[in-house]
């Protein structure tokens, strides 16, 4: 902050705290908020003027076609590791329960199947459905 303004609001509250009577808590405490308001906005104005510089441009759309061509995971054919990669609420553990569940009892016929996977539940299987595939 500009030292001009930092002396200037010194001043104020010096001389608007003299002008309030030793008694008079609810003048002390207006002056202690204003000041304070005024401090907030002159670090509000110094922000938004500085903000502008550390802007980023912003990123190049992804092609609709791309985006779900690369994301998509085959839970039929996936591997652990991948599962665990392309899946959101997936760990290791559950990556290989999926896979074991797979071996156990064939391929998944729905995406809702996933859901029979002991520790998956449905809220973790909607949050999937875009990326599942079966084929």
């Amino acid at each position: 902050m500009n030292e001009t303004y930092l002396f200037s609001i010194k001043q104020w509250a010096a001389a608007t705290a003299q002008s309030c009577s030793a008694a008079s808590m609810r003048c002390m405490m207006r002056t202690l908020y204003l000041l304070m308001s005024l401090a907030a906005g002159v670090a509000l104005a110094v922000a938004l003027a500085v903000a502008p510089a550390y802007a980023e441009a912003p990123a190049e759309p992804v092609s609709a076609m791309a985006a779900t061509t690369l994301d998509k995971v085959n839970i039929n054919t996936a591997n652990a590791q991948t599962l665990e990669e392309k899946l959101v609420g997936i760990g290791e553990a559950r990556a290989g329960d999926i896979v074991r569940y797979r071996e156990i009892y064939g391929l998944f016929v729905s995406a809702d199947e996933l859901a029979e996977v002991k520790g998956i539940g449905q809220s973790t299987v909607d949050r999937n459905r875009d990326v599942i595939t079966l084929e």
